[in-house]
Order: structure tokens, then sequence, then C-alpha cells
């Protein structure tokens, strides 16, 4: 489960100071499935808290 509105990747290489052929080849796989629901008037209370511990927790960890 991913808390808030985005996912990002970051797929990134060295450069090719080995020349072994196995080493340039990798590989990413990703499923993303979303799902809707309408919460009732005490659940978006509760989902601001979660949203806000996260931004909390990701701006300490910078």
């Amino acid at each position: 489960m991913l808390p808030g509105n985005e996912a990002l990747f970051s797929l990134e290489t060295a450069s090719d100071y080995v020349k072994d052929e196995k080493a340039c080849f990798y590989g990413f796989k990703c499923f993303a499935i979303g799902y809707e629901f309408s919460p009732s008037p005490d659940e978006g209370i509760i989902q601001l808290e979660k949203e806000m511990a996260n931004l909390g927790g990701a701006c300490a960890a910078a």
C-alpha cells in the first residue's frame, strides 16, 4: 500500500567498466492497481492524519 497520490521509480545504471555482457542486462516490472472508496466523515480525518504522518516521516528522513 502506498500512501499519497504518486509513486516514483528511479532506474539507474553505472558505467560499463567491467565489460561483462551479463552485467549489461537488467529488468524492472511494476503492477499498479488502484482502488476507489468513499470514506465516511469519520474516516476522512483519519486519512488526513495518515497523510500528515507520512509527510512528516518523509521530511524527517530527508
